[in-house]
């Protein structure tokens, strides 16, 4: 994209507020990945799958005055394969 950082054609982010929506997150991108076999592997799935969960927390800065705001980010990253 020209800013430093990679694109993947067809990538969605989705918001969710709660473990249930993560929990229907995680459902629908399972349900949306492709399995095939290969020439040399009938048993091997080929499918790479990547999640990224970005954590937001906002609460009361010190003394009550504006917002502190701590971020984290999990990547699972699935490279191939169901053997």
């Amino acid at each position: 994209s020209g800013d430093g950082n990679n694109e993947v054609v067809g990538l969605e982010r989705r918001v969710v507020d709660s473990f249930r929506g993560l929990q229907q997150v995680l459902s629908l991108g399972n349900r949306a990945r492709r399995v095939r076999e290969t020439a040399l592997n009938t048993h091997s799935s080929r499918s790479h799958s990547i999640l990224q969960v970005h954590v937001e927390k906002r609460s009361p800065g010190p003394d009550g005055v504006g917002t502190l705001i701590r971020n984290s980010k999990l990547s699972l990253v699935d490279l191939a394969g169901s053997e």
